[in-house]
């Protein structure tokens, strides 16, 4: 039995999508409506459906660019567990093996085109949205390649270090997410990442209010590096490929509770996020992020 769940807008009564309506954030369409707004789209941007974990930062970069560009879509949430027809996670991660076969690696975002073509990796989906919504339509500005954002976020880098460490055992007690609803995707997630690499979940959770007082400064000095009010990119460009990189991140943070944001960062944050809602929101919140059928 697959353990892959769907939950999402139920708008027509009979087909469900997200209508992603940037700031707008119009919610629940009628059948006619949605139609309407389908009707606008290239073909090979109706019926798209998103295959993610909820907590994946890579999946949260397409979830916001389609809700940037105001592409609807339908979402389908994976148990974090589930090998996705890949037999390497089985035999070396102890995944398990549902109905589900997407392109044969434990591997998401994955986003699936009406005609049944599979395109995995988010920077390969993003690159695919972008050229097709047509060059006169092109949202996203290029990466700035500024050294001192890939310093700060660096694999392996303070910042980096210190977010594993509060949010990966949170991640772990929160259950209420599809991806981590049973006790075998939770395992999944233990043995994925704890005692590997130098981390240690019991290690993590004992140095909490260290990590937060750490993560707190880290803040401060990532409120530094925003160019503008509205991005961290120069110029007044708005959003960029530099802000889909890294937003995904903020969002992974936003389940330390009690956490203290420089205002201006967290503004930014908020807006960002905003602007690409419902179809992503910048805190965990099962209700508002995938919002039960009425």
């Amino acid at each position: 039995q697959s353990r892959t769940l769907t939950r999402h807008h139920d708008m027509s009564g009979q087909y469900g999508v997200y209508a992603a309506i940037g700031t707008a954030a119009l919610g629940f369409l009628s059948g006619t409506l949605l139609s309407r707004l389908l009707s606008g789209l290239p073909p090979k941007l109706q019926g798209l459906r998103l295959h993610i974990y909820e907590f994946c930062p890579f999946c949260v970069r397409v979830q916001l660019v389609l809700g940037w560009k105001n592409i609807p879509y339908e979402v389908k949430v994976h148990g974090y567990g589930d090998a996705l027809g890949d037999e390497d996670s089985i035999k070396n991660n102890g995944a398990y093996q549902s109905s589900t076969y997407l392109t044969g690696k434990k591997a998401l975002p994955v986003l699936e085109l009406a005609d049944g073509t599979m395109i995995p990796e988010s920077g390969d989906i993003i690159a695919f949205l972008e050229d097709a919504t047509g060059p006169g339509n092109v949202l996203l500005p290029p990466p700035s390649g500024r050294a001192d954002l890939r310093t700060f976020f660096a694999w392996g880098g303070d910042f980096a270090t210190v977010l594993k460490a509060l949010t990966l055992p949170r991640q772990l007690r929160m259950s209420h997410l599809i991806s981590l609803a049973t006790e075998a995707d939770r395992a999944y997630c233990r043995r994925r990442w704890d005692n590997k690499d130098g981390f240690s979940i019991a290690t993590a959770e004992a140095a909490d209010e260290e990590n937060k007082q750490k993560m707190e400064k880290l803040l401060v000095e990532l409120d530094g590096l925003l160019r503008t009010e509205d991005s961290f990119n120069d110029g007044a460009c708005g959003l960029t490929m530099d802000d889909v990189m890294y937003l995904p991140q903020l969002k992974t943070l936003s389940c330390v509770e009690g956490l203290r944001w420089p205002t201006r960062l967290r503004r930014y944050a908020e807006a960002s996020f905003a602007a690409a809602a419902p179809a992503v929101h910048l805190d965990f919140d099962w209700e508002k992020d995938f919002p039960p059928r009425s």
